[in-house]
């Protein structure tokens, strides 16, 4: 990003595992979206209010400060759901694992649920996939006080039934507090979902293209698709913890559309 004049250098900071389970090293390595979104509480000099992104979702469009935060309160897109249906469908499914050893999936809306379920809430504000604004102080008070359900959430290497969302947790924290703006869904462009085979597959067209243009392929209002040379690095292995030399190679990337 600083080399393409997007920023400055000191606006990027990568941040090792061992930094923020600092008193927890002993659940890493980790591979569980759920256990790290436990601890970003605990990195080092985060902002008390911080943007959250997963890493397969960005920025496609102008966002203010204000689609975050309207004074000390956080904004969060979604709706409400009853508890009732999906713990009843989670209870038939703990039935099934028990009895008859088929795993239980460990579906977002369930992990959303059981968020709000433990707060004594009998319904939960559902999310979907966009950026989120965090209270690094509510969340992080929080699992302090519950030393059983934070060890709970970071001992799996992969995601769990057992896991809460964390951050529907800490939505669901604010709003019991009066902290937090309720507004509906947000319009979304997913380029992967379970009613968008169509859109994969032209993803996967343009991947494919990229590779044989030199100048790449373009998906209109997405962005575009252009192979692109990787320097040879060196990384960490997330298993063994070594640092390891990579070599130089070609990898396909997509520079989204302003």
């Amino acid at each position: 990003f600083a080399a393409q004049g997007l920023c400055d250098v000191d606006k990027i900071k990568v941040v090792d595992h061992q930094e923020f389970f600092k008193g927890y090293i002993q659940h890493l390595p980790t591979f569980n979206t759920r256990s790290i979104e436990s601890m970003l509480w605990n990195i080092p000099k985060l902002s008390d209010y911080f943007i959250y992104l997963n890493d397969d979702f960005f920025f496609n469009a102008e966002a203010k400060v204000e689609d975050f935060l309207e004074q000390d309160n956080i904004v969060v897109y979604g709706h409400w759901q009853a508890n009732f249906a999906l713990k009843t469908k989670l209870k038939y499914r703990q039935f099934l694992s028990k009895n008859f050893n088929k795993p239980i999936q460990p579906k977002h809306m369930i992990a959303q649920m059981l968020s709000a379920d433990i707060l004594g809430m009998n319904q939960f504000f559902e999310i979907h996939h966009y950026p989120h604004i965090v209270d690094r102080k509510i969340l992080g008070d929080y699992f302090e006080s519950q030393p059983k359900l934070l060890e709970t959430q970071i001992k799996f290497k992969f995601r769990s039934v057992e896991q809460v969302n964390p951050i529907t947790l800490m939505n669901h924290l604010k709003i019991q507090k009066n902290q937090a703006v309720l507004k509906s869904d947000i319009e979304l462009a997913y380029l992967k979902n379970e009613q968008s085979v169509e859109g994969e597959k032209l993803v996967d067209i343009a991947v494919k293209g990229a590779k044989q243009e030199e100048k790449g392929i373009t998906l209109p209002a997405i962005g575009k698709v252009k192979l692109v040379k990787r320097p040879a690095r060196t990384c960490r292995n997330p298993a063994t913890g070594e640092m390891v030399k990579v070599k130089a190679k070609k990898v396909v990337k997509l520079v989204a559309c302003k």
